[in-house]
């Protein structure tokens, strides 16, 4: 069971060479890239909360760094655009384009 936002966010999302794949179990896994290099490669669990109309993914059990919530501010089935630094190296607003 699960909300329409999170059937909204299952797959595979990039920024750039960067991606975060997300799971329909809840399970997810990012891998970011800086320069051509990897600088972030995590396993992670995934939910999603919506309070008082405002949207939030937050991740846990993933590395310290990323194990926090952040503020949806779009979603739709192409685009997803999250404000709070997902990953190192990434700017604080990032919109992620699915696969």
């Amino acid at each position: 069971t699960g909300t329409a936002l999170e059937y909204k966010l299952i797959g595979k999302w990039y920024y750039g060479d960067s991606y975060i794949e997300l799971n329909a179990d809840k399970t997810g896994y990012m891998k970011v890239y800086l320069n051509g290099s990897i600088v972030q490669d995590s396993e992670f669990t995934w939910s999603t909360m919506e309070v008082k109309g405002n949207k939030y993914f937050d991740i846990a059990n993933g590395t310290d760094y990323i194990n926090k919530s952040y503020t949806i501010l779009k979603v739709s089935e192409v685009e997803f655009r999250i404000k709070g630094y997902l990953g190192f190296g990434l700017p604080e607003e990032t919109t992620w384009v699915k696969e």
